[in-house]
Formats: structure tokens, sequence, C-alpha cells
């Protein structure tokens, strides 16, 4: 729910306030065919409203059975993220990316959870951001840097713990 999300990013989204949320549930998940997939949006006022820096949230599932290095190949401009924690347990059959140039106009991090069970297909988690208006360096210097890979990867992770 958007309340479990809000709670769970708390450290990733301090300072910005819950803009808009969308959530989709078509289908009966796990048994395909389905499709599970939201949409939230934060925006933060930063220097008495001068810039707007925003983050979209994005979380899918069921679309597709691409192999990791499928969407390695696929995924240009992007590089892979090394973490400790990816590609092990519990965490086996997950890997995240990011793009190459990660400016603070336009950043983004794609987590990839492949195929949980035999019947189901791959999910993915993308967080991106920007701020606006971009067209003024004063500006850009006010404007909040992209978050770091462990940061991302910490709190993105939470999204793929069971919620009591």
């Amino acid at each position: 729910t958007e309340a479990d999300i809000n709670t769970l990013l708390n450290n990733l989204q301090q300072d910005y306030t819950l803009n808009h949320s969308s959530f989709t549930n078509i289908g009966s998940y796990p048994i395909p065919p389905y499709r599970f997939y939201y949409d939230i949006n934060w925006s933060w006022n930063v220097s008495n409203h001068l810039v707007t820096a925003y983050r979209t949230l994005s979380c899918s599932s069921g679309f597709g059975n691409d192999s990791k290095e499928e969407i390695l190949r696929q995924t240009d401009g992007f590089v892979e993220i090394l973490d400790e924690r990816l590609g092990n347990s519990p965490y086996n059959n997950v890997f995240a990316i990011k793009r190459v140039d990660q400016k603070k106009s336009d950043w983004r991090f794609e987590l990839y959870i492949l195929k949980p069970m035999n019947n189901m297909n791959n999910q993915n988690i993308t967080l991106t951001g920007s701020y606006g208006p971009v067209y003024r360096e004063d500006i850009e210097a006010m404007a909040p840097t992209p978050p770091e890979d462990n940061m991302v990867i910490t709190e993105l992770l939470k999204l793929l713990e069971v919620i009591d």
C-alpha cells in the first residue's frame, strides 16, 4: 500500500512529500496471466521553492522471463551495481543496474527479481529522480544529488520483504 511504501522507504524519501500514487492489479497474482504494478511520486521544494526535486518509484511484475544476461544486453547506457547482497542468499535471483551517467537532472536505478517462482515472470523496481527547472547552473547547485548505490539497494530490498 501507499502507507507501507512510505514507511519502508522513509530513509530514502526524507524531506520529500508524497504527491501521487497509483496501484493496478489485474489477474490473479502469482498465477499467469497477471499484471501488478504501482507508481508513486514524491517532490521536494528546495530553497524557497526555486527548485523542485522529484522522485518516482515504479514496480512491475509479470513482464517477461529474460535472463540477467539478456536484460543487461538490452539496457544500453546502464552498468550493473556490484553489491555483495545481490546474487547471494536470500537475494540469489536479484540484481541491480544504474544509468552510467547519473546526473542530478536525470538519474535511474533498476532492481530486477528474476522469476521468483517457477510459474512466475520477472519483476522490476525502478527509482528515478530529477529536478526542475534545469536550465540554470545556480539552480543545479541547489538540487539534491542522486542517492548512493548502497542506500538505494538497502531501501529497495525492503520492498522484497514480507510485511507483517
